[in-house]
């Protein structure tokens, strides 16, 4: 609330003129330990390109070349769920795993500042960075694995490998580097290139993975439908994660 009557306040005391909203739309792709496909390899995000939705708010101050900018921002980037089973696979060998698709999850609220050069009468360059706080979301993990059974013959053995969903809130940085292409009087095209810093704390993390050999019943995958006993190892920890990305970005802009 703080933050929204400062807001209100800053907007009255400087020049209405050359306000403009942005939405602009594009690819997101994973950087550094987030884009990682190992996942043996701890920290590894196993991300893959996905893409960012930015909605923003631009009031320069006084008419100058400076000014500050507030917006909306949400990124979505899909998991590379085989990858995410390295750890069970170099447990229990011969499986083959059906594996639920998921998408790690970023939004937030950001405020900065910007400046903006005139290179020509048409096109103009603009370099600016954000600050902001980001809801973060680590996707669940749910596998089932099957493979013909070791001390069943003409059985299958069945195994789940499981994770819970988690959220955190994280600070984040937000440098951009774009330009600026009038197509009339009030609206523009723009492109920017941005840098999302992130890293997040996902907190009580369980992992559980149960195996059992020997389904009495083809095709009915539970362990209620066993002829072996349940086998299950698990463990519960914190993760602090990478979410870094590099966006491309290109959009409508008003002008106000």
């Amino acid at each position: 609330m703080r933050l929204t009557l400062f807001l209100i306040a800053f907007c009255t005391a400087v020049t209405t003129n050359g306000q403009s909203i942005t939405l602009s739309i594009g690819p997101s792709q994973p950087v550094g330990a987030f884009a990682s496909q190992n996942g043996a390899q701890e920290g590894a995000g196993l991300a893959r390109i996905g893409g960012v939705l930015d909605l923003s708010y631009q009031h320069p101050l006084h008419g100058g070349p400076f000014g500050f900018s507030a917006g909306l921002r949400a990124r979505l980037n899909p998991m590379n769920e085989d990858a995410n089973l390295a750890y069970p696979k170099s447990r229990d060998t011969g499986y083959t795993y059906t594996v639920d698709k998921t998408s790690w999850e970023a939004g937030g609220i950001f405020v900065g500042a910007y400046y903006r050069k005139a290179l020509s009468s048409k096109l103009s360059v603009e370099a600016g960075v954000s600050v902001g706080g980001v809801y973060t979301v680590l996707p669940a993990l749910s596998a089932t694995g099957l493979r013909k059974s070791v001390l069943y013959p003409g059985s299958q053995d069945y195994q789940t490998v499981r994770a819970n969903k988690a959220h955190a809130l994280a600070p984040s940085i937000l440098p951009r580097l774009g330009i600026r292409y009038p197509l009339t009087s009030h609206f523009s095209f723009t492109l920017h290139a941005a840098f999302c810093y992130l890293r997040p704390t996902f907190k009580n993390i369980t992992e559980w993975v149960e195996s059992t050999q020997g389904l009495n019943v083809p095709g009915l995958y539970s362990f209620a439908n066993s002829a072996g006993p349940i086998i299950g190892y698990d463990q519960t920890r914190n993760i602090t994660q990478s979410m870094c990305t590099v966006d491309l970005d290109a959009g409508l802009s008003l002008r106000l």
